[in-house]
């Protein structure tokens, strides 16, 4: 009939809640004792077994009590008591182990360290292994290389340098001058480079005419170049008379 009604109605997927999720954990069945609930050497209680402690369950088999366990960290385990909702009970070390222990870890431990001492004393030196084991095995953040007072480019490391009779340290760029284009520590930026030519250029005497040039070698006459740039007549000069067209004489 499901099958039916789904081929004809079809159905609508939902997200999993994190109650679903604890639902679909591995599922094993366990009596609530007086101690609690005691699963591969380690004990579980919580305050809220104290009225099912010693009863059996209604609906498990053989009277045991439905317990949901992680296995990638068995520090707490997840039962369901007759309200229909998985509970979460801790295990009784569980503040003392700061990091999640899987199933596999925990046998390890279990065969290594042997037992001296009653139950609950080795389950309390299990669980100190067990942490010191963590502690040893939590993966460190490795910290940044330290930038040396003597690099290149900088202060110390031009005295450095110079200091030891060597050569000056090259420039370089800062991460921030190469992200805007600008100069290398040590150097003009362009502006000024530019600014020092053009100044450069302005004191340079201006290039006259040679000797040779003054006059063509057909003509007679000065170059064009020489024409344009004597525009004005010198003081001492008059323009030519209009009569005979030669130049005269100073004043």
């Amino acid at each position: 009939m499901w099958a039916a009604l789904l081929g004809a109605s079809g159905y609508v997927p939902l997200p999993l809640s994190g109650a679903d999720y604890t639902a679909l954990l591995p599922v094993r069945f366990h009596p609530v004792t007086g101690r609690g609930i005691r699963i591969n050497y380690r004990t579980y209680d919580h305050a809220i077994l104290n009225e099912h402690r010693g009863r059996p369950c209604s609906t498990g088999p053989g009277g045991k009590w439905e317990v949901h366990l992680n296995p990638h960290d068995v520090r707490q385990i997840y039962l369901r008591l007759p309200d229909g909702h998985l509970h979460e009970i801790p295990w009784i070390h569980r503040d003392h182990v700061h990091a999640p222990m899987s199933e596999t870890t925990w046998r390890h431990i279990r065969t290594t360290l042997e037992q001296r001492a009653e139950r609950e004393a080795h389950e309390a030196a299990l669980a100190e292994t067990a942490d010191q084991i963590l502690r040893h095995t939590r993966p460190t953040t490795p910290a940044p290389p330290a930038v040396p007072a003597t690099a290149p480019g900088t202060r110390a490391g031009k005295a450095a340098s110079q200091a030891a009779g060597g050569e000056p340290a090259a420039p370089h760029r800062t991460a921030a001058q190469a992200a805007t284009g600008g100069p290398t520590n040590g150097s003009s930026p362009p502006s000024a480079r530019r600014c020092a030519a053009a100044a450069a250029a302005r004191r340079a005497p201006s290039t006259a005419c040679s000797p040779s040039s003054t006059r063509s070698s057909r003509t007679g006459t000065a170059p064009a170049r020489c024409r344009r740039r004597r525009t004005t007549p010198p003081a001492w000069t008059s323009w030519p008379s209009s009569t005979t067209g030669a130049w005269p004489g100073p004043n």
